[in-house]
């Protein structure tokens, strides 16, 4: 947020290294004593140069745009956490966007974005869902939350079986079926009830 209050997107570029033209290269191109075909090699060259410049500046500014997109999609996660979470698909942001869903995976592949609640990964924020009671969308990574915190708040020595936590789920107005709950749970590395029982 910024002093107003205001959600902001920005890049980091403090830690990308500042990619330019060596001076030696455009000393000599500038030269008139260097021969024609050196000369024309170097623009070349530079011409290569820039078309990547374009490209990794075309790339951040993507970048930033999706960060836009997911700000507004998910702006319940950047205010409350995991739980506001919705589902979202690449292809929803590649329509606020108006590029392809390829576009969308490309340029977010081994980014991250740092929030309030931590540094995550682009691909965090998408996922499917499921409609809670009231009709609205609830991301998977909601439920496994849940989940997750069912399991680690139970009795050691009576740890809940798959349809317990199904039926806990159904009581926060999550309604999953037990087979997806037992996914979840071995999703999340959480071993079976009986394996979870201690004495």
């Amino acid at each position: 947020r910024d002093e107003d209050g205001q959600w902001t997107v920005r890049t980091d570029r403090e830690h990308i290294p500042r990619l330019r033209f060596s001076s030696y290269y455009l000393n000599l191109l500038a030269d008139a004593t260097t021969p024609a075909e050196v000369r024309a090699y170097i623009r070349a060259r530079i011409g290569d140069g820039k078309v990547l410049l374009r490209a990794l500046d075309q790339r951040e500014a993507t970048i930033a745009r999706i960060a836009r997109s997911l700000l507004d999609r998910q702006r319940g996660f950047f205010e409350n956490g995991v739980d506001a979470m919705k589902p979202l698909t690449m292809s929803q942001v590649a329509g606020d966007l108006n590029v392809h869903e390829t576009t969308v995976s490309r340029a977010i592949a081994n980014k991250y974005v740092m929030t309030p609640h931590g540094l995550f990964p682009f691909r965090h924020f998408f996922s499917g869902g499921y409609q809670n009671e009231q009709g609205e969308g609830v991301s998977t990574l909601v439920i496994k939350e849940r989940l997750r915190n069912l399991v680690s708040s139970e009795e050691a020595g009576h740890p809940l079986s798959d349809l317990q936590l199904t039926e806990q789920l159904r009581q926060q107005g999550l309604n999953v079926a037990r087979r997806t709950v037992a996914k979840y749970r071995e999703e999340l590395g959480l071993p079976s009830s009986s394996l979870r029982r201690r004495y």
